[in-house]
């Protein structure tokens, strides 16, 4: 077996275990390249964009499949199903991989496991697709590929061409974000990254002065400074939402969903020792996690709190903070680039009970504000309805409360909300709204 099959081969178990198990592809991809230790970093850059590719487009894959199998797909072994998806996806969109090659690779694995009937039937399929490949334009289709209900959300948002723009975008395999604890220590771990992969393409961020991009460096979890605790793993955009909290030396700092705690050591970091920062979260799972990871790093939490704040505050609103970071659960429609199963997964139907309870999250967070304090609301989402709409909603209820341009000097400079788009900024999709309590 080759190695390019290998690559294959473990896209479609990573599609397997994301249809079968709602698994996330992240995890299940990570988890099958550090066992596939045969496979160079090409063949490891292969099985990544035919997993993420398949994934991003699966809605016009299975159309172009249902033209040539009649009878539907959806009673198909789950394998046989993810090879022809893997094999559709190479032949609509990879227009530099030859069509007899794709064919003959799908084919092959499907025999191997379920022997020359069922082989046969791919073969067809997939050769009418390869048929159909010249007709096919990727550029014209990326935008119908997204699902009815947020194509229509994003149109009415950004326009025909704008929604277009940003699904090209969310369309493009992201670059691996890394966050260091000092805008200090940025330089030299740039001029260090660069020396350790010669082949990446590494550059300072753009938009967060602790922030760093590469691409093409293979899995981060390898770069000396990732396993020596010197830098981590944080997408862009996610370091800007703490950094917009502007976070000051001594100051007492609530980060109200913490979750893993990354927005947590970019807070913990501001406010230095002399400071306090506690991180709440619904998880206690996820609390003990960020326990574990500060301690690893060396970065410090004063404390840690489980609270539901869809139901109230576990007694925090009697210490007032001077800063509270709402980072709030929803739809993830910003983070598509990076977890494209979400698309498939979210419904439209989901929206208002999530809206419901960012405005229950937002109001009881809001009570731990101390008066003049800031409040700082964030949702990874394009949605207006989880944004601005519930920050409207929440200022009409709370009259204490009211925008305030962000202090930070960043893309929000001068600005009281932020929508961060990939098209725009090249991060993740975020809403980040800035309040201040009267």
């Amino acid at each position: 077996m080759s190695s390019y099959l290998s690559a294959r081969s473990i896209a479609a178990r990573v599609l397997v275990r994301v249809e079968v198990d709602s698994a996330f592809a992240s995890a299940v991809l990570d988890a099958e390249l550090r066992s596939a230790k045969q496979l160079d970093v090409r063949d490891r850059r292969l099985a990544t964009e035919l997993v993420y590719g398949t994934l991003r487009t699966i809605k016009l894959i299975d159309e172009q499949l249902l033209r040539f199998a009649p009878k539907g797909i959806s009673k198909m072994e789950p394998l046989t199903r993810a090879h022809l998806r893997v094999g559709a996806y190479q032949l609509m969109f990879l227009s530099k991989t030859p069509s007899f090659a794709v064919v003959n690779e799908a084919v092959n694995a499907v025999r191997e496991k379920h022997g020359p009937r069922l082989a046969g039937f791919v073969n067809a399929v997939l050769r009418k697709v390869a048929s159909a490949r010249e007709s096919f334009v990727p550029e014209s289709v990326l935008l119908e590929a997204t699902p009815m209900w947020l194509r229509t959300r994003l149109v009415a948002q950004l326009g025909e061409v704008g929604a277009a723009a940003l699904v090209g975008h969310i369309h493009e395999p992201p670059k691996a974000g890394l966050c260091v604890p000092r805008a200090s220590d940025r330089d030299g771990l740039v001029a260090e990254l660069i020396a350790e992969l010669p082949a990446a393409e590494v550059e300072a961020s753009p938009h967060s002065p602790v922030g760093i991009l590469v691409r093409h460096g293979g899995a981060p979890q390898k770069w000396t400074a990732v396993r020596e605790g010197r830098a981590w793993v944080q997408e862009e955009g996610s370091q800007l939402v703490a950094l917009l909290v502007d976070a000051k030396r001594g100051e007492r700092v609530l980060d109200a969903c913490a979750g893993r705690g990354h927005k947590t050591a970019i807070l913990s970091n501001a406010v230095g020792p002399e400071g306090y920062v506690v991180a709440a979260d619904l998880h206690e799972s996820k609390l003990d996690q960020l326990k574990r990871e500060s301690a690893q790093a060396g970065w410090s939490v004063a404390e840690v709190c489980p609270v539901d704040w869809s139901v109230g505050t576990a007694s925090l609103d009697r210490n007032p903070f001077d800063a509270v970071l709402v980072d709030a659960p929803c739809t993830g429609t910003g983070t598509l680039r990076r977890r494209p199963e979400i698309a498939s997964r979210r419904t439209e139907d989901s929206i208002p009970a999530l809206v419901a309870m960012q405005f229950s999250i937002l109001t009881n967070a809001a009570r731990c504000v101390r008066p003049g304090g800031r409040l700082v609301y964030s949702v990874c989402s394009v949605l207006p309805e989880e944004g601005a709409e519930v920050v409207a909603r929440f200022l009409a209820s709370e009259r204490s409360f009211a925008l305030a341009p962000f202090c930070a000097p960043s893309v929000g400079a001068g600005l009281s909300s932020v929508t961060l788009t990939p098209h725009t900024h090249g991060t993740d999709g975020y809403f980040i709204g800035n309040l201040v309590r009267s």
